[in-house]
């Protein structure tokens, strides 16, 4: 049902990549420290050629690696502590070169607030129309949870899976959170980062997760939501709950813990 195993297979793939020796650190090359106390580091650099970029961004033995064109906002989200910081620069096939690497010491403010940020695989502001509707439909909601559930709601009503799309997609894809509400269609990572970027512009804290679902074959996209009342983190599943919703069914919006294994988180 949710063929999603290219885009994050080429995330995870990109692990591997098999990195030489700095040949030199190219002055192009940008790393912002201004917003370290929120968990987010902005890279710019471009490259003198049309060539793929990559940031990998690494805390004692975790590390991420994501796809840079010319400029991205990334999240440090491995806790406080001293990150390396290095940007890959393509030779050929798989093999990358390292043209920089900065170590920095990161302290956010809070622990949570890396997830409430914009980055570039959940992009998202104040003038968007996802944002603007999720505000719209919460007004009169008097707590966190509150908003939680109408958020799902929406999206659960709203979106449908997009069959055609699970298979034609292509690797490096990143969802834009007002194309999917235009088309009303998407795959688990468009409805997670949907629902992320819309919990985020109301100051919850949401998480972008990537792994395993019992009850699905492929790779899955889904959402974990921080509700400071109780001082958890919650399990949504809008993917999974959509054709649920679509036909009229009522269930249960928060996920058993122990029918998923996280594999990465955003």
């Amino acid at each position: 049902m949710f063929k999603f195993r290219k885009i994050i297979m080429a995330i995870l793939v990109a692990v591997l990549i098999p990195v030489t020796t700095v040949l030199g650190q190219s002055p192009s090359i940008s790393i912002e420290k201004d917003q370290l106390n929120n968990g987010i580091v902005s890279i710019t650099y471009k490259a003198s050629q049309d060539i793929k970029t990559k940031v990998m961004i690494k805390k004692e033995n975790k590390q991420y690696v994501y796809d840079l064109n010319v400029s991205g906002q990334y999240p440090l989200q491995l806790g406080d502590g001293r990150y390396q910081i290095s940007v890959l620069s393509n030779i050929e096939g798989n093999q990358y070169k390292l043209v920089k690497s900065e170590y920095l010491k990161v302290e956010k403010d809070n622990e949570n607030i890396v997830y409430l940020q914009s980055i570039d695989m959940i992009n998202w502001n104040e003038e968007m129309q996802a944002i603007k509707i999720a505000k719209e439909i919460t007004k009169d909601a008097k707590t966190d949870k509150e908003k939680m559930t109408i958020v799902h709601n929406y999206i659960t009503n709203k979106i449908k899976y997009d069959n055609n799309k699970a298979v034609t997609v292509e690797a490096g894809y990143i969802p834009n959170i007002d194309e999917i509400l235009n088309t009303s269609l998407g795959i688990c990572y468009d409805y997670s980062v949907l629902y992320a970027a819309m919990m985020r512009s109301l100051d919850i804290p949401t998480k972008l997760i990537m792994g395993r679902n019992k009850d699905i074959e492929e790779y899955h996209a889904w959402n974990e939501v921080y509700l400071a009342d109780s001082d958890q983190w919650f399990i949504i599943d809008t993917t999974y709950d959509a054709p649920v919703v679509q036909k009229g069914i009522t269930n249960n919006i928060v996920k058993n813990p122990a029918d998923y294994t996280v594999e990465k988180e955003y």
